[in-house]
Order: structure tokens, then sequence, then C-alpha cells
């Protein structure tokens, strides 16, 4: 794959976007996810499930765009993140980031939980 370019798949679940992102998630890439991310959340799609299952690593900015999209839908949706490496989960878990988001150990249940989501409650 050329540098730059992450594969990002949107795939819909009833009223759930499911974000699939794979590979590396890096100063080069993550503008890639960024945009992917803001299109659904800039249409008012509330739900939204990113699958981390497929990530090999993520740097900072990474973690900054994830971070973007749970403050985009703050108070009107959250971002629910699935298939996080043994890494990434011990820093989002040290750092209180994983607080930002609500993270599952399986795509079933992150879709379930965030089709069950009520804006505003």
């Amino acid at each position: 794959m050329p540098a730059g370019q992450l594969p990002v798949d949107v795939t819909e679940h009833g009223p759930v976007s499911v974000v699939t992102v794979c590979g590396e998630i890096d100063v080069a890439t993550a503008p890639t996810l960024q945009r992917r991310l803001a299109a659904l959340y800039e249409s008012d799609q509330l739900r939204l499930v990113v699958d981390l299952s497929g990530v090999t690593f993520c740097d900072s900015v990474g973690v900054s765009v994830l971070i973007g999209a749970a403050r985009a839908l703050s108070g009107r949706g959250r971002v629910h993140l699935v298939g996080l490496r043994p890494v990434l989960e011990r820093l989002f878990e040290v750092t209180g980031i994983g607080s930002v988001f609500v993270i599952h150990p399986g795509l079933s249940t992150a879709i379930d939980a965030a089709g069950t989501f009520v804006p505003g409650r």
C-alpha cells in the first residue's frame, strides 16, 4: 500500500455506522481517518463504532483523531471502540483517555450498545 494511505471502510448496521480501520494510524495516515469520521458526525450520525482490530500501530496523532471525534459528538453521541490492542488499551487506561469512549470486547456488543443510544440522555 502506498505511504500515507489507510484503509477505512464504513458499513451500516441499522442506525449504527461501523468504521473499520486497518494498518498503521500515524501522522501520514491519520487525516484519512479524520475525514471519514468527520463526514459521519457532520452528517449527524451519532452512533459510531470504530473497529481497530486491524490496526497494527497508532501514534499520538491517531489517538488525537479518535478524541476529536468523541469531542465532536459530546453531548449528542458517543464513540464506541472495539478491537483495541493491549498496548493501546493500556495507554487509554493509564492516561484516563478511555473514559472519553465506550470500549467494548467485541463488535456485536459495540453495535448493540451504540444502537440503543438515545441522544440527549
